[in-house]
């Protein structure tokens, strides 16, 4: 009988503590977290799916357009057209590989991330301590709207890509 009151005084305490747990929002936090974290993958995921669909879709246009660029492009008034198409096309040809360069080094830190978070909860796990596990969800969440930051940017950088390599000096050399 003196057993099953410790085991009751002991279920009692385990509650008490469960809901002092409960009521600290701790497991808000860490709710708000794992929330934030599932929509910025599903807004990556998104971006990255949007940008190859508008790809393809746009380099169907312009493979539509192109011989009525060449065939306008004989005219005087229109000599600079099909130098702007090449530029156009080259630019969108240049968007999923610089969408695999962004994802190739956003995972690569994602990994080492997620292997020094792997770390931290082993050791946390041996200490009974949840220490250092906030920072790296914060960091995996920084990195993530990083990377879909980059996915929206990649038309500006093959724009820079593009402008930098000497087409827009060349535009401007034909007109002279």
């Amino acid at each position: 009988n003196q057993d099953q009151k410790f085991s009751w005084k002991r279920a009692i305490q385990e509650i008490q503590h469960a809901v002092s747990n409960f009521t600290s929002f701790s497991w808000l936090a860490d709710a708000l977290m794992i929330a934030i974290e599932y929509l910025i993958k599903w807004y990556v995921i998104a971006i990255v799916h949007l940008m190859l669909v508008f790809t393809i879709l746009t380099k169907l246009i312009l493979v539509i357009l192109g011989p009525f660029v060449f065939a306008l492009s004989i005219f005087p008034k229109f000599d600079n057209i099909l130098h702007q198409w090449f530029c156009r096309y080259i630019n969108v040809c240049l968007w999923i590989p610089i969408c695999n360069i962004i994802a190739y080094i956003m995972s690569s830190i994602m990994v080492v991330v997620v292997l020094d978070n792997a770390i931290k909860t082993e050791q946390a796990l041996e200490v009974v301590s949840g220490g250092g596990q906030l920072s790296n969800d914060l960091v995996a969440l920084i990195f993530l709207f990083i990377s879909a930051l980059m996915y929206g940017m990649v038309p500006t950088i093959a724009d820079w890509i593009v402008s930098g390599s000497g087409t827009g000096m060349f535009a401007s050399d034909r007109k002279s």
